[in-house]
């Protein structure tokens, strides 16, 4: 009944204070987890480690009755795959090896969010029948890549572990790690019955990566991979036999595209008399170099922007909490100074002023509850929660209701230490 009575007088007050102080802990929440979020970005993405000149490889087959050509020869195949092993473990560059290339997936257990043909600007096709196997399949989001990407563009597991060492399509299973959207869909040791390049691939849950995981694909700086199925390549490819040739003809090509990334101060030309060396060496000849100049300038860019918004972001932070703050005290303030008169009835009867202390603790108490129970409620359903991050807004909260009580408090003794002078 007291609370509803105070709720009646200061009720416009204290819900005006309690959506200023709600307005604190949402803006720190939100600066808080950017502030990661930017961290992260910058340690995993743009990394000094990571800014290099970076040039792409491919092949120069553009006659398609050549490459059909080229692709029935065990010599040349076997050849393209020791120029791939030369270039996979040359200590002096990077080779990056990536490619987005859909798997179809038996009985597959997501949503359309997976499906290879799902964008912003188009439908996804969903499940259908394999005609050849006659079972219901999706084709789903894929990106293949070597170990050298995985570790380029600092992508990491937050459960699981992939021995990449250990990474051979010959017994048809090999391990993958799924983006973090696959989390609770999935599990480690779950096993997805795939067609890769035409074969039957068992594909076994390995791990998870790391929420936004992102590299840069195809001129994009951020191709994220949280709806995407990672399949490792092997660290070395191995000769050639004539059971295996048509789908190590299929793989081999889509793992020689890729990326080479080398230190600012090494030269197109000694990059060119490594690949020389390369091909005198296999015999394999028909490759292109092209340099990808827009990296590094995207690299130093997008570095830059996040760094600049997240100090900006951090300083508006500051001033909306000053300003909220004191705006939220004279609120405070003024509900007390509601209160004193009742207060002071009390005081005046008798009543102990560590009981009238009591009182309006329990009704700062009550406020900073249901802001406890406000807030709770929206940001655990937030895509960006973080839980270091509500954390932080809880010890902050803490810190708040303490310094408003304690302050309450002073002001309500010297006021009612005054009323007893007075009398």
């Amino acid at each position: 009944m007291e609370l509803a009575r105070d709720a009646r007088v200061n009720g416009f007050l204290i819900i005006g204070k309690i959506i200023l102080v709600f307005m604190i802990i949402i803006s720190t929440f939100n600066v808080s987890t950017f502030l990661k979020s930017a961290d992260r970005a910058i340690n995993r993405s743009f990394s000094d480690a990571s800014s290099v000149n970076l040039y792409s490889l491919t092949d120069t087959y553009s006659d398609p009755e050549s490459f059909y050509e080229f692709r029935q020869s065990i010599d040349g195949v076997s050849s393209l795959g020791e120029f791939y092993n030369l270039l996979n473990v040359d200590e002096g560059v990077t080779f990056l090896s990536v490619f987005d290339q859909s798997i179809s997936v038996a009985d597959f257990k997501g949503g359309e969010h997976f499906d290879a043909y799902y964008r912003s600007d188009s439908e996804a096709r969903g499940k259908y029948i394999d005609e050849e196997t006659g079972q219901t399949v999706q084709d789903i989001k894929s990106m293949q890549m070597n170990e050298n990407a995985f570790m380029f563009y600092n992508l990491n597991l937050t459960q699981g572990a992939v021995d990449w060492s250990e990474i051979s399509y010959e017994n048809k299973s090999v391990p993958v790690i799924l983006g973090n959207d696959y989390s609770g869909i999935y599990y480690v040791g779950d096993t997805l019955k795939a067609n890769f390049y035409f074969e039957g691939i068992d594909l076994v849950v390995s791990g998870f990566l790391e929420p936004d995981s992102s590299l840069f694909y195809k001129g994009e700086m951020n191709t994220f991979l949280d709806d995407q199925v990672i399949v490792p390549y092997p660290s070395k490819l191995n000769e050639v036999q004539s059971d295996d040739l048509y789908f190590s003809g299929i793989l081999y090509f889509a793992m020689f595209a890729g990326d080479i990334a080398v230190p600012k101060d090494m030269s197109t030309e000694e990059v060119l008399q490594r690949l020389n060396s390369y091909s005198s060496k296999t015999g394999f000849t028909e490759y292109a170099l092209m340099n990808v100049p827009s990296y590094l300038v995207q690299h130093q860019f997008m570095k830059q922007l996040i760094q600049d918004n997240a100090a900006l972001l951090a300083w508006l932070g500051i001033l909306l909490f000053v300003g909220v703050s004191g705006i939220s005290f004279l609120l405070s303030r003024q509900v007390l100074v509601n209160r004193v008169s009742k207060y002071s009835v009390r005081w005046v009867l008798g009543d102990a002023l560590s009981s009238i202390l009591r009182t309006n603790g329990k009704y700062v108490f009550v406020e900073y509850l249901i802001l406890v129970v406000l807030f709770s409620s929206i940001v655990w359903h937030l895509p960006n929660f973080d839980g270091y991050s509500y954390l932080l807004v809880m010890a902050l909260l803490g810190v708040i209701f303490t310094v408003d009580l304690l302050s309450q408090r002073g002001y309500l003794a010297r006021s009612l230490t005054k009323t007893r002078k007075a009398d």
